[in-house]
């Protein structure tokens, strides 16, 4: 039986529609507020990815056709503890050597202790990762590291990180870096084996994969729980050295590194100036908005209202800013 309402009863609004109505009232900057907020908590309940395949792997150094994947693990023969994973393309021939040291210099969270050790060849003594991603990296032994984060200040024993990043080296006595090296994905139908080599003459193949894993001397410790090692990206869009709303507009007409992606909304979202925020001037409206805490599917619907909000008419944003 069809539902039936008395004439002159106004039908009741739908959840999205007066969200819809509400986010249309504000001005531009609290509708950036708004947005700024319903992604905030969206990527809070984000994690790191799992790592199984190649195809899973988010940050990629070097050009080619072919791929292999390093696994960077900071506690080897932890059980719980998690790896980093990166990938390598190239073209023709390369060894482990090229593809850590093409990962390091194209990550600038990532540092390296590594370089020719007397009669033992080339060495990995330390790595480290900037895990706050705050853009400061410093060692107990005031390590100097060159602009693309790497010391050839080896071999060394002891050092550590200060505030709280990721750091470990070992060449001389109780630890080390243990290499291992696998044909195919070892957390998928592969297995890790020891290298046998340095990562000077480790040959890589497409499709294989390497572990760096500290380990205590006499065990043979692999990564484990792989993570994908997160991209640093710029959210600096239009190239004017701030990060606004007029980056926003640049993303949003397709002008970003990655045209209309996630990450580059997450990484603006991430960037965005407090400072940028707090001087845009908001009204009564926006601030007796009241945002409920957000489940997954409704942050989904609250961003879909938010981006349709901003022009009815088009598929995209229509914004204009006064300079």
């Amino acid at each position: 039986m069809n539902a039936t309402r008395s004439i002159g009863e106004p039908a009741a609004l739908a959840p999205g529609v007066l969200a819809h109505r509400a986010l249309r009232a504000l001005t531009l900057p609290a509708r950036l507020l708004v947005l700024l907020v319903t992604f905030g908590a969206m990527s809070g309940q984000s994690a790191a990815s799992p790592i199984t395949t190649l195809d899973d792997i988010e940050f990629w150094a070097g050009t080619g056709a072919n791929r292999s994947a390093l696994a960077i693990d900071w506690q080897g023969a932890a059980m719980t503890d998690n790896s980093l994973v990166w990938g390598f393309r190239w073209e023709g021939t390369a060894k482990g050597v090229d593809m850590l040291t093409a990962i390091v210099i194209a990550d600038d969270r990532l540092y390296a202790k590594m370089g020719p050790v007397s009669r033992f060849g080339f060495g990995v003594v330390g790595l480290g990762y900037d895990i706050n991603n705050d853009g400061l990296f410093s060692l107990s032994d005031n390590t100097s590291f060159d602009e693309h984060g790497i010391s050839n200040d080896v071999p060394s024993d002891g050092a550590t990180a200060r505030d709280g990043d990721w750091y470990a080296e070992g060449w001389l006595f109780e630890n080390f870096w243990n290499y291992g090296i696998a044909t195919t994905s070892p957390f998928d139908d592969g297995n890790w084996a020891r290298s046998g080599s340095g990562v000077s003459q480790r040959n890589l193949a497409n499709g294989s994969w390497d572990s760096l894993a500290y380990t205590a001397v006499g065990q043979q410790d692999y990564a484990q729980n792989p993570l994908a090692a997160e991209v640093s990206a710029s959210a600096d869009f239009d190239g004017d050295g701030d990060v606004d709303g007029r980056d926003f507009l640049t993303w949003q007409r397709g002008g970003s590194p990655d045209p209309l992606s996630t990450g580059d909304l997450a990484a603006w979202q991430a960037n965005y100036s407090s400072n940028s925020l707090s001087a845009l001037p908001l009204p009564p409206s926006a601030l007796n908005l009241v945002i409920p805490e957000p489940t997954s599917l409704a942050c989904l619907c609250l961003t879909a209202v938010a981006w349709s909000a901003f022009s009815p008419c088009s598929r995209f944003f229509t914004w204009r800013l006064n300079s």
